[in-house]
């Protein structure tokens, strides 16, 4: 195969054509071309296998070197074969051109039904597209091809799991996790599942072998939060926090200050909302003084800012202390006023912190209109308009909100464990 790539360079630069293999072994070919015998053999079924490794590449590249990839793979590819098809999916995909690359993945899915790679690729597109239905046909044609394939078990676990399916999604990241216990990602999503469907026992061993076995990154730091967050769901705060703790040290001992304040601010996000504005105040502190303190260029900073005076705010908006919460709500808007780089995050951010005091401030007919304008495909976000049409007296859209609330908090994060929980029993109480 070394010998395979060093002909990738001299292949793709020369003015030979693709035509059909004469050879469809490469091995085969590589022999006869060693004692001097069928070398257009040879050139033909190389020129394929370097093609077919050049979709390989493209496939796990982004931008421009995916678009290198396959535009080397379309180059050298016989007219008319699935290669082309996906190069041609591939290269729109890194031009944003989704339609485009759905539709070209599904022509290379129909000339290689038996791929499972290209069916899983399809399923990407077709989940960017907002086509879950696609995107679930494509994953389990890519389940049934490579049963043992675990992105995309993983995939369909996820896809599962955000529609609510808890077992079935419990069911595919079991088959995704290997002799090895490993991918951390099949752990993570089974971890999540099992506390959702009433295992919290099966999902903190799941999420403690994650944490012991991912190295210093994302994956343990995931891990890591997920304890405290399944802890936070069961309402056993403080434990849990240490994870946290471990978290943020481990984050810090690789310089990432960023990092750091996400999960300080993950925790103070729990504490606020299960009960300890005190302490939440005193993490989304934390969270600001590592950023403020640390190398991160002083434009990066201040959504770091914003975030810790916002987290501040609504500390202080629980404690009913609405003049403190007004006044940090008043220099977090001057911050995001001067920062147009991080606009599009302030648009609903800044209704969502007038709403929350307004809430707290008994003004819940104030803080619809304010929630209706942030972003209504969050969790946190439909439980607060839920519970302000619930002070309301409007049942109706209360239960339509409490309803999304619920279907929307599906992950092991902050606003899930906090969703879950008060808008099931919501419900429950309200048939």
């Amino acid at each position: 195969m070394k010998r395979l790539w060093a002909l990738v360079g001299a292949l793709a630069a020369g003015s030979w054509c693709a035509a059909p293999a004469a050879a469809a072994d490469v091995e085969a070919a590589l022999r006869a071309m060693d004692r001097g015998e069928g070398v257009e053999a040879a050139r033909t079924a190389l020129a394929e296998e370097v093609a077919r490794l050049s979709i390989l590449q493209a496939m796990i590249e982004r931008g421009e070197a995916r678009r290198a990839a396959a535009e080397r793979a379309s180059s050298l590819a016989p007219e008319g074969s699935w290669i082309v098809a996906a190069a041609a999916a591939l290269r729109a995909e890194a031009s944003d051109d989704l339609p485009a690359a759905a539709g070209a993945a599904q022509r290379a899915t129909e000339l290689a039904p038996n791929d499972a790679r290209l069916w899983r690729f399809l399923a990407e597109l077709r989940l960017r597209q907002q086509d879950r239905a696609g995107a679930r046909d494509a994953l389990e044609h890519a389940t049934a091809l490579a049963p043992d394939s675990p992105l995309a078990l993983v995939a369909l676990g996820d896809l599962l799991r955000e529609e609510g399916s808890f077992t079935a999604a419990f069911n595919a990241y079991n088959h995704a996790i290997g002799s090895d216990g490993g991918p951390a990602s099949a752990l993570l999503g089974r971890a999540t599942a099992r506390l959702y469907f009433g295992d919290p026992d099966g999902a903190l061993q799941d999420l403690e072998r994650a944490a012991a076995t991912s190295p210093p990154g994302s994956a343990r730091s995931r891990a890591l939060m997920g304890i405290l967050y399944l802890r936070s769901y069961l309402r056993q705060l403080p434990s849990g926090l240490d994870r946290a703790e471990e978290a943020a040290r481990m984050w810090g001992e690789l310089g990432a200050a960023d990092e750091v304040a996400a999960v300080m601010n993950g925790a103070a996000r729990v504490l606020l909302e299960t009960g300890d504005p005190v302490s939440a105040e005193a993490w989304y502190q934390r969270g600001w003084q590592t950023v403020e303190g640390s190398a991160m260029p002083a434009a990066g900073k201040t959504i770091w800012q914003v975030r810790s005076l916002h987290g501040q705010a609504r500390c202080a908006a629980v404690r009913r202390e609405i003049e403190r919460a007004n006044g940090f709500a008043d220099q977090a808007k001057a911050l995001m006023a001067a920062d147009a780089a991080n606009a599009d995050h302030y648009a609903w951010i800044r209704p969502y912190l007038d709403a929350y005091i307004a809430m707290y401030d008994r003004r819940a007919e104030d803080a619809v209109p304010l929630l209706l304008a942030s972003d209504t495909e969050r969790p946190h976000i439909r439980l607060l308009l839920a519970d302000a049409y619930a002070r309301l007296r409007d049942r109706a859209n209360a239960r339509l909100w409490y309803e999304r609330a619920l279907a929307a908090a599906v992950d092991l994060d902050a606003e899930s464990v906090i969703v879950r929980p008060q808008a099931a029993t919501w419900l429950e109480r309200n048939r």
